[in-house]
């Protein structure tokens, strides 16, 4: 049972934790040696069940930090953990950090946990603190400082009133305890009572800090203007005489796997005489506490992510590993099936799996020139249950290749989607209409636009800036007698006008002819191969 008190001297700290006999008449052999003083509380916390268990657990690690010029100091090995408010100077400013790994135990199973610390007021008289249960637990003693610890203000001014306290995120992410009170420079133990935040830690990591914070604006009787503590909290760390740790009082645990036998019997249906209840190597503790599986249900097979592939059209994705396990079942029984949400664009029979035992594999194959994605599942069952992983492959072509899809179904250069075959029959190729940005399943022609000047001969087209980025080559030649051999680009230059992204528009100038009154000029679009 755990005995806490309200007075002057120990503002609701426990005053101690021990254990009664059957007939709850002594108290460590000698309850009825103890008195309650005058003006005191006591509150008595017995369990509804029997303690049949108690455990200690060691700090994990601890260390102190400090504000002002000393905030990006760290102070892990420490000896004594000062906790103080200086109201004058924010760089004696410090809080106290306390970090526990709890070995596996069925959280409920707590009865009563307290936080046990060897403290002092340094130098003398009275020294209180703020114990709180903090939901950051990722800190280290070896990188903390003020600069970077949780729960804890930056840019603080020094002073003692409550605008001048430092902690951050009370009630939220740091959650009240109670006061940890020192009466005397001598060291001595005082215990907190941290059962409830001990049972809402499904990580067992539980952290605590502790901070000197000013408790009000004004002092009673004398009416001083704030709060001002004359002494620092000292505690001692692991690195000094004596380590910080918890002492929990849990329900009995008979098989030792780290479930009560209450917990066993009642909540779980499992042998509580029994640590492996389902002989699959891992004690029932683990499942639950670790695992989070049921000890007596078949657990589900495994397996490994896999990652999203983007591949060209026309090849596959390789061999992808893919690693499956189950706890019951040996892997070489394990049954793999696949899904894709495309098949039209990936089949089922383009999957493939290869591979044995743990180590399989899965290829996907596309269907010849689609483009597209699909969502690809696969699973594994072990007879029972099943698990499954899925990842996205996405098939790309080139600049064309996407256009001829688009617009044909298909990103082959052939039949009615071939560069040289005029789909909508108005008299382009293909090829050209995809240069210049044209629908190949409705009647259109390529404009181009002449202006003639005193030099020159401007002419003006639309090109598609993917055809042109692909590697479709645009050039405008000039004939002053239309012979097949005549046509030349030379001294032809061109000037991009616009360009939205999608479409540019092009001015091509060609030199006038110096003694021919008539001078012709066309565009002349090819694919690189």
């Amino acid at each position: 049972m755990l005995l806490e008190e309200v007075s002057e001297s120990r503002h609701g700290s426990g005053r101690t934790l021990g254990s009664v006999t059957a007939d709850k008449t002594l108290f460590d052999g000698s309850v009825n040696l103890w008195q309650q003083p005058a003006n005191t509380v006591w509150l008595w916390t017995i369990p509804s069940k029997a303690q049949q268990a108690e455990e200690t657990v060691l700090v994990a690690e601890d260390t102190m930090v400090k504000d002002g010029s000393n905030a990006g100091t760290n102070y892990g090995s420490a000896t004594s953990l000062v906790v103080r408010n200086d109201p004058s100077n924010n760089a004696n400013r410090s809080a106290a950090f306390f970090k526990f790994n709890l070995p596996p135990i069925y959280l409920p199973d707590i009865q009563i946990a307290t936080l046990c610390l060897r403290t002092r007021a340094n130098p003398s008289g009275t020294a209180q603190g703020y114990v709180y249960g903090m939901d950051h637990n990722t800190w280290s003693e070896g990188t903390l400082t003020w600069t970077n610890a949780p729960n804890l203000k930056k840019g603080k001014v020094a002073g003692n009133k409550i605008a001048n306290r430092v902690i951050d995120g009370e009630g939220t992410t740091a959650h009240i305890l109670g006061q940890l009170v020192a009466t005397s420079s001598t060291p001595s133990e005082k215990i907190i009572d941290v059962t409830e935040y001990l049972r809402s830690q499904p990580n067992r990591v539980p952290s605590f800090l502790i901070t000197q914070d000013p408790r009000w604006d004004v002092t009673l009787p004398s009416l001083a203007v704030g709060d001002t503590q004359p002494s620092a909290l000292e505690i001692t760390a692991s690195e000094g005489s004596t380590d910080p740790y918890l002492r929990i009082v849990r329900l009995k645990d008979t098989d030792g796997d780290g479930l009560s036998d209450e917990a066993e019997t009642n909540t779980l249906s499992t042998n509580s005489n029994d640590a492996d209840s389902d002989n699959d190597g891992l004690s029932d503790g683990t499942e639950v506490l670790v695992l989070s599986t049921n000890p007596n249900l078949n657990n589900a097979p495994t397996i490994s992510n896999i990652t999203d592939r983007s591949i060209a059209v026309n090849t596959n994705t390789g061999a992808i590993a893919v690693t499956i396990g189950d706890v019951e079942t040996a892997a070489t029984s394990l049954t793999l099936t696949r899904a894709s949400s495309n098949p039209a664009l990936i089949p089922l029979s383009g999957i493939v799996f290869g591979g044995s035992g743990a180590n399989r594999t899965v290829t996907s194959t596309p269907a010849a020139n689609q483009l597209g994605s699909s969502t690809i599942t696969v699973s594994v069952n072990d007879g029972v249950l099943t698990a499954s992983d899925t990842f996205l492959v996405t098939v790309t072509g080139t600049a064309s290749q996407t256009w001829r899809f688009a617009n044909f179904g298909t990103a082959a250069n052939s039949g009615n989607a071939a560069d040289t075959f005029d789909a909508n029959n108005d008299g382009e190729s293909n090829l050209l209409e995809y240069a210049t940005a044209q629908n190949p399943n409705a009647s259109s022609r390529a404009v181009l636009s002449a202006v003639r000047t005193a030099s020159a001969l401007e002419i003006t087209y639309t090109r598609s800036k993917a055809a042109f980025t692909g590697g479709v080559a645009f050039t405008v030649e000039w004939s002053d007698v239309l012979a097949p051999s005549s046509w030349s680009g030379a001294l032809v230059t061109q000037n991009i006008l616009t360009d939205n992204g999608t479409l540019q528009t092009i001015k091509a100038t060609i030199p006038a002819g110096p003694t021919i009154p008539m001078r012709f000029a066309r565009l002349k679009v090819t694919q690189a191969p």
